[in-house]
């Protein structure tokens, strides 16, 4: 089978010439438009006869950054969660071979998650009872973190946030209990990320999962920043206790207040370097890390004794 050059975006066609040519499906009544929120990736819609599928070509592998771009684990995840209710169901996989890896599986129709905590808690809640072995692991205490934050830092240009931030860096406290086990991880559970539909609830875009602490997913969630950024207005105080009583676990719930000081600072961080490269290259994608910085930075000095 001919593979296209991995650099050159595709188009409708292209994919389903893939799709034919790989035998995944046949026939002239397909269809394929373009999904918007492919930042990194190619994604499209295709349906036909019996068929509503996302299909999704990788444009690279990315790692060493806090949000990787890893199809092999993509895929990996979205097995390990088939029959869940937690995430689409995979149809196919194809492994990079020169062109961009290209990964196939259920359309889930909705829209993203705007309000009701209880399905998102209890999808996670399922999620991170699934067996995490084979990911890669993040860290799952403060100074790992935390250090993944200076790293992060480390490439930002020094300016009055850069300053400001490093003033608030955590110094963590005991932890309130062990990690019993990794879960499998998301890592970007934010609302563009939460499917909500007539079939009920499903988290998409799995290019970064890890086996870490389900904390993360939970922080992932009720952050300011990964809200802002995710189009949506922070969660209130009580919407953030509601989704942790959903949840029902308050082994987490703990964890996730030792956790948050270093999550905050490392997300921060991660915002401060993207307002940085963003600046005169997209503005509209620059205010919101901005706004996402200064929620975070106020929730982390009002968390800093």
């Amino acid at each position: 089978m001919q593979r296209a050059d991995s650099s050159i975006r595709w188009q409708a066609e292209d994919v389903l010439a893939f799709l034919r040519q790989s035998g995944v499906a046949k026939g002239d009544t397909l269809s394929a438009k373009a999904l918007s929120g492919g930042y990194w990736n190619d994604v499209f819609r295709v349906r036909g006869d019996g068929i509503d599928w996302v299909v999704k070509r990788f444009s690279e592998v990315i790692t060493g950054t806090l949000f990787p771009n890893l199809p092999e684990a993509e895929a990996a995840a979205l097995e390990r969660l088939d029959g869940l209710e937690v995430a689409p169901a995979p149809v196919a996989f194809f492994p990079d071979e020169g062109a961009g890896a290209v990964l196939v599986y259920g359309f889930h129709a909705g829209r993203p998650w705007a309000e009701d905590m209880r399905p998102v808690a209890e999808a996670m809640r399922r999620q991170h009872r699934v067996a995490a072995d084979g990911f890669r692991e993040v860290p799952v205490e403060p100074e790992g973190i935390v250090a993944q934050g200076d790293a992060i830092l480390a490439r930002a240009h020094s300016d009055e946030h850069a300053a400001r931030l490093q003033r608030f860096r955590p110094k963590p406290g005991p932890a309130p209990a062990a990690l019993p086990r990794r879960s499998l991880i998301h890592t970007d559970a934010g609302a563009q990320n939460i499917i909500v539909g007539p079939e009920g609830l499903r988290i998409i875009d799995w290019q970064c999962p890890a086996a870490g602490d389900a904390a993360e997913d939970a922080y992932s969630f009720v952050s300011d920043a990964f809200q802002i950024l995710n189009q949506h207005s922070p969660l209130s105080d009580g919407e953030r206790i509601a989704f942790l009583e959903c949840y029902g676990d308050e082994a987490m719930a703990a964890r996730l207040a030792w956790l948050e000081p270093a999550f905050l600072y490392r997300m921060t961080a991660y915002c401060i370097l993207r307002q940085q490269t963003l600046q005169g290259v997209d503005e509209a994608a620059r205010q919101r890390y901005a706004d996402a910085t200064a929620a975070e930075l106020a929730r982390l000095e009002a968390l800093t004794p």
